[in-house]
């Protein structure tokens, strides 16, 4: 409930008096705000038990089902090996045959297609099994209750790869693509696999549901390990419709849903956020309406370690004094002198170990390379990412003919901070 405001209960009755006499009004408020929140949250409670419960059987219901399927899948994968096997045999006596018979083509038949299409139909059924297996195991690891569960040391790229088995064929049907960029060497975690499964396979329903149908649709999944933050990062971007500011101050609240009309519960996202954070680690989100988001999970490798993060802008300047002026009015802003032996590389390379930088302010005019050229590559891989340039000679802050994408917003030099202000506030800064 918002504090704001409060909440007010009345009560008026009229006094008649004998007549003759001036009849009056008599009237009370009480304040009920604080009632008023305890109805509200009894309401939560009771709708949570019931989410709860639902989301239990449901739990239930697919592990049933997982094994149901699993006993005529087991039959299949069986029988398998034998019908090869059979097939291995039949296709030496075939070879006689068409070796003493000529006439195979004459009667429609060609010996060696004849092999070919039954060595693909057994291997055909050899994936097919494999995968129903897969799928079948994940689905039992991901609705069995680990709450009593011992946290064990975790492979987050196995994680990624179970949570696709999962919502893989799902999220494909209305998306074009999906990217995957899994770095090497990616420590483990100390945690329990199947929460941080759910969590993974629910960003990645979401990121497939905020694609409009017909849209080109690109998911892309990045996972690496940042050493500053001793912490495992995964991404999970979409080139979705976004989120609005106002949304996205909501979107971890729990019963919060703008898919209300779909069945939508609002419980996917307060989940996640809850179960990220029992591993001590954090979720964050980018998004720009009408470009998409991007949801970022970090996950401390070791279980007890306090991630702090929170958003900030990096300035680029040669001009020492002005970035001092940019630092004592934000306080989030994290400076970098230009220099002339600066190049591009340093600044992207600065972006990837500091994941939590949601906005770049530039000057145009820089030493060792040029920013158009800088904000080209930072927009090629951080698509999300606001990029603001500023000079004050009008002509710097034209785009070369060569570039392919324009800032977010270019502002003329003398300006207010106060306008910059507004203008960062109407981008809009990510939620960490």
């Amino acid at each position: 409930m918002d504090d704001s405001y409060r909440w007010f209960s009345d009560y008026w009755r009229i006094v008649q008096l004998p007549a003759g006499s001036t009849s009056y009004i008599v009237g009370a408020w009480q304040d009920v705000t604080e009632d008023k929140k305890i109805r509200q949250e009894g309401e939560l409670r009771l709708q949570q038990m019931i989410q709860t419960h639902k989301l239990t059987a449901l739990g239930e219901v697919v592990a049933g089902v997982a094994h149901e399927i699993n006993n005529p899948v087991s039959f299949i994968a069986y029988n398998v090996p034998i019908l090869e096997q059979i097939w291995n045999t039949v296709e030496t006596i075939l070879a006689r045959s068409a070796s003493h018979h000529s006439d195979w083509e004459k009667r429609g038949l060609s010996y060696e297609e004849v092999c070919s299409n039954m060595r693909e139909i057994i291997q055909a059924f050899k994936i097919g099994a494999n995968r129903i297996s897969r799928v079948i195991t994940s689905l039992k690891e991901f609705s069995r209750s680990d709450e009593t569960a011992q946290k064990k040391m975790v492979s987050v790229p196995d994680v990624i790869a179970g949570a696709l088995v999962i919502v893989g064929a799902q999220i494909r049907r209305n998306v074009s693509r999906i990217d995957q960029t899994i770095a090497k060497k990616i420590p483990p975690i100390h945690g329990h696999f199947q929460k941080i499964e759910q969590v993974i396979a629910n960003l990645l329903i979401n990121a497939h549901q905020a694609i409009p149908q017909g849209q080109k649709g690109v998911i892309s999944i990045r996972c690496r390990y940042i050493d500053r933050l001793k912490s495992v990062v995964v991404d999970i971007e979409d080139n979705g419709k976004g989120i609005d500011r106002k949304t996205m101050e909501h979107i971890f609240d729990p019963f919060f849903t703008t898919r209300r009309e779909l069945d939508g519960t609002g419980l996917g996202l307060s989940i996640s956020y809850g179960l990220i954070k029992e591993h001590q680690g954090t979720i964050s989100v980018l998004s720009r309406p009408g470009k998409g988001s991007r949801f970022s999970i970090y996950l401390p490798v070791e279980g007890n370690a306090n991630l702090s993060l929170y958003p900030s802008i990096l300035c680029i300047d040669h001009n020492v004094k002005y970035l001092k002026e940019l630092k004592a009015n934000f306080l989030d802003a994290v400076i970098w002198r230009s220099e002339s032996n600066d190049k591009v590389g340093d600044i992207l390379a600065f972006l990837e170990e500091n994941p939590e930088v949601d906005m770049i302010v530039s000057e145009a005019r820089l030493k060792g390379f040029s920013v158009w050229d800088l904000m080209d590559k930072i927009k090629t891989k951080y698509p999300l990412l606001p990029v603001i340039i500023y000079s004050a000679d009008r002509r710097a802050l034209k785009a070369p003919s060569q570039i392919r994408t324009l800032p977010d917003c270019t502002l003329q030099k003398p300006f207010t901070i106060d306008k910059l202000q507004k203008v960062i506030h109407e981008i809009g800064r990510q939620q960490l």
